[in-house]
This record gives C-alpha cells, structure tokens and sequence, in this order.
C-alpha cells in the first residue's frame, strides 16, 4: 500500500480550492453585491440569476408543484426557484398534498446553481397566518 505524506496532501487540497478561495476572496470582481432581497425586488421583467450560495432569509411567499417538482414563488418577485428535496421540503410537500388552500410561506434557504438555473436548498419553511404569527407545521 503506498502511503501519501500528509504535507502532499494538504498542497493538494490547497490547490484544489485555490479557484475557490480566489473568487471568494476576490473583492474587484465586476458583478456588484446586492442583498437577495433587493435583487428579487429590483422590477426587472427578466429572471436573475443568483449566485451559489446567497441566502434567503425570511422571504414570504407560495410553494406549488411544477410539473412533477415543488417550486418557490416569493411574494415580491416573478421568479421562482426549483426546491431541492430535503426533509423541510417533505413537510411543506405534505401540507400541499393535504388539499388545504396554499398558504403564504416564510422561507429561508441557500441558492444552488446549475446549468444556469437556480435552486433553493430550504432550512426553514414557516407559514405566515393572517395575523403574521408564524406556525411551524
């Protein structure tokens, strides 16, 4: 069995995230930094694309199928995200699936990319009651 010196493998892992580190670190980049709340509520007709790792915090909004997936449609946006399964969004598909009206939604989450398209990895789903007390189903 060959044994790999331990400082080889930390070069290699350096190197490995080296592209990583540069692009998180890099603070000239010419892609403005705007809250993802502004840039969902910036009124421009076309979708954005959020970057790989932005976080949702508290955005009100509706889950509802799409096609054979559940989607997010924030209340002050036209765009929506792709969910990722998980167990929050097995909670929230249950209370869908119930039949009840769709209720307005408190949502935290990561954003993922891929191919160009974004998703929304959820670590909280709250509904939002007509008197704007949460309820954690």
């Amino acid at each position: 069995m060959t044994q790999i010196h331990p400082l080889r493998s930390i070069v290699i892992a350096a190197i490995g995230l080296s592209p990583i580190l540069a692009t998180a670190s890099d603070t000239n980049s010419s892609t403005p930094i705007v809250p993802v709340a502004a840039r969902m509520k910036s009124g421009d007709d076309s979708p954005q694309r959020l970057r790989e790792g932005s976080r949702l915090n508290d955005v009100v909004g509706q889950f509802d199928f799409a096609g054979d997936r559940i989607a997010f449609f924030p209340a002050d946006s036209k765009d929506s995200f792709r969910v990722l399964e998980n167990l929050a969004l097995e909670r929230v598909s249950r209370i869908l699936s119930e039949g009840r009206a769709k209720p307005e939604w408190s949502v935290s989450g990561v954003i993922t990319e891929f191919r160009g398209v974004n998703y929304l990895l959820v670590t909280k789903a709250v509904i939002v009651t007509s008197a704007a007390k949460p309820i954690t189903p």
